[in-house]
């Protein structure tokens, strides 16, 4: 009989447990390894004594998001080298090399060890061949910059003209580069690199992720034997404003050929874009907005620009076509009677569209472009000699087909009614003629004037207007009077009523002509217009600055928000020669140039823009000449 050793016999007895007890032996994690590597950007190198030339460095991560921290090792005497950044934080991965050799420094060919170092993980190495040639002796590059800063939105794209001036020494081709453009901004040159003319020009492109802030961006010029060349170029860059306006001219006749803005008092202008076409987009966010216009009118280029408040662009905006609605397309006809002499005549007006004179002997008449939709029909019957109306058509909304015919507009008839009469005070200094007149407008846009005898200064006169009982809550009239004084002066008051009431109007105090400041050195000539108002002159302010013989007018106006507030104002000329589309032709010339100021205001109930009953306007010109030089 054999005999097992105990031992063994007891290990088997143990494997034999352990294999059936179904378990198994822990099993040990698998060991991670962090590491970094480094390349450059270039195989190799070359640099003149005296110059710098930048290399990207890359760093690569693997299971390390610790911090890095890069030099250069090997460097030949007289040659330093700068990283920025020269620590990677964590994460970082992208640095820039700048070499530079001093004017001493060895020539010929070496090794530049780049070291990136993080703790935890073992040194990465990589090799950058670099050469280092003598200086070309007299040899320089130097630039400049049409434009050496730009204020832009994130989507928009500067340029500027880049001037490469070499010296006698050397006249060989320059590799251009820009360094310091941020995420969401890139740059190009107009030609290929290297670049052998005397001129390139520089292009941004940005997207809306571009970040507001200011960025310096470095424009760079390299060449074999040359010292560096740089310029540099600010690039403000503003947040994106919150509040979009779409401007839009419902009136083809009425669209400008080219439309810009300003975002606040001091803000730049910028070309609107448009699409469709009349109609124009931006966005705004400052309290002072300004909207400048281009349009050719016959014999003359009609500039125009304006400063409104930031509560105000979107009114202004939408008036544009509540006060010029698309013509209208329809012509229509009629015959007017009631006309009981040769001194009396019959108008009507449906919208816009006023038609030509019916008399006893010719009662026929006719209406082009009526305005689409119904409109009020609004007929007066005056008498020319008299200089008086005898009776007043009104028929409400009447929408007739084109070349339809209205038949016959009754002036004694059941729509018509004779005009009431109040008293009408004017005082004014008695130094012109006082003409007066009644404008009734319906909410639709037909409307009628009643012209009145002449008045005199402090005497009460009767004035015409229709009656209450035929007027809705829509229709307004307005009593006004005008005083002109030789060719440079003018004055103007007004009240808005119901029926006719007992009015007094005052002329308005005669208001200085601006102070005129030429401004010279620019593509065209410009100036400011200056001065302080009485508190009267509440409304907006405008300046028609005329050269008729050149076919050139600018016509300048504010709001009292769009100036701030204060009764003091200085409107200028804007040079708006940067703006894209933008031609100085259209600007003024060295030339005289007639200045028509006009100073507005209101009082009472209501606004100059909404008036109601009770408002009172006035208004002041003044014709002034100045030279611009």
């Amino acid at each position: 009989m054999t005999m097992r050793h105990p031992r063994l016999a007891v290990a088997l007895a143990v494997l034999a447990l352990t294999a059936c007890s179904g378990k198994k032996n822990p099993t040990t994690p698998p060991v991670t390894t962090s590491t970094i590597s480094v390349a450059a950007g270039s195989a190799s190198l070359t640099v003149a004594q005296g110059a710098t030339i930048d290399q990207a460095i890359t760093v690569v991560r693997s299971n390390f998001a610790g911090a890095v921290d890069l030099t250069a090792e090997g460097l030949p005497t007289g040659v330093t080298a700068n990283f920025a950044p020269a620590s990677l934080v964590a994460g970082a991965t992208n640095s820039t090399l700048t070499i530079s050799a001093g004017a001493t420094a060895t020539t010929g060919a070496a090794t530049v060890v780049i070291r990136a170092r993080g703790t935890g993980v073992t040194d990465a190495v990589a090799s950058q061949p670099i050469a280092v040639l003598a200086a070309i002796p007299g040899s320089s590059v130097s630039l400049g910059l049409s434009s050496t800063s730009a204020s832009i939105l994130p989507g928009e794209g500067p340029t500027s003209d880049v001037t490469i001036t070499r010296s006698t020494g050397y006249t060989g081709a320059v590799t251009m580069t820009v360094t310091g453009a941020p995420a969401g901004m890139s740059t190009s040159f107009s030609s290929a690199n290297p670049v052998t003319a005397s001129s390139v020009r520089l292009s941004l492109s940005t997207t809306s992720a571009l970040v507001a802030g200011t960025y310096t961006l470095t424009v760079r010029a390299n060449a074999v034997g040359i010292s560096e060349a740089t310029a540099i170029y600010t690039v403000v860059v503003a947040p994106l404003p919150s509040n979009s306006v779409t401007w839009t001219y419902c009136a083809p006749s009425r669209i400008p050929i080219w439309f810009a803005y300003q975002d606040g008092a001091t803000g730049v202008w910028r070309r609107a874009s448009e699409s469709p076409a009349g109609t124009f987009t931006f966005a705004v966010d400052q309290p002072q907005i300004g909207i400048a216009t281009v349009s050719l009118e016959p014999g003359v280029t009609v500039t125009r620009v304006r400063w409104v408040g930031l509560s105000e662009i979107a009114a202004a905006a939408a008036a544009e076509c509540t006060e010029n609605p698309v013509p209208g397309t329809k012509a229509l006809s009629g015959t007017a009677s009631g006309m009981s002499g040769t001194n009396q005549i019959v108008t009507v007006a449906m919208g816009s569209s006023v038609s030509n004179g019916a008399t006893q002997a010719s009662p026929a008449f006719t209406l082009a472009r009526v305005p689409d939709g119904p409109r009020d029909v609004v007929g007066v019957l005056s008498d020319v000699t008299a200089n008086n109306s005898l009776r007043v058509f009104l028929q409400r909304g009447v929408n007739l087909a084109n070349n339809a015919s209205l038949g016959t507009v009754d002036m004694f008839g059941s729509n018509s009614v004779a005009p009431a009469t109040a008293s009408l005070t004017v005082t004014a200094p008695n130094d012109g003629a006082i003409l007066a007149q009644t404008l009734f407008t319906t909410a639709n846009g037909s409307g009628a004037t009643l012209t009145l005898p002449q008045p005199s200064s402090g005497v009460s006169l009767p004035y015409q207007g229709l009656p209450a009982s035929v007027l809705i809550a829509s229709d307004l009239q307005q009593v006004r009077a005008s005083q002109n004084v030789g060719t440079t002066l003018t004055r103007f008051t007004s009240r808005y009523i119901r029926g006719p009431v007992a009015v007094s109007l005052t002329m308005p105090t005669d208001a200085p002509s601006p102070t005129v400041a030429a401004i010279t050195g620019g593509a065209y000539p410009r100036a400011t217009l200056s001065g302080t108002l009485a508190a009267a002159f509440n409304g907006t302010i405008s300046f028609a600055l005329e050269q008729p013989t050149q076919g050139r007018l600018w016509d300048l106006s504010a709001t009292p928000a769009g100036r701030s507030g204060t009764p003091s104002y200085a409107l200028t000329i804007p040079d708006l020669s940067g703006v894209a589309g933008w031609q100085s032709s259209w600007g003024l010339v060295s030339s005289s140039v007639r200045i028509v100021s006009t100073f507005n205001g209101f009082s009472g109930p209501g606004t100059a823009v909404a008036p109601v009953d009770g408002t009172t306007i006035i208004s002041l010109g003044r014709v002034s000449t100045v030279t611009l030089p």
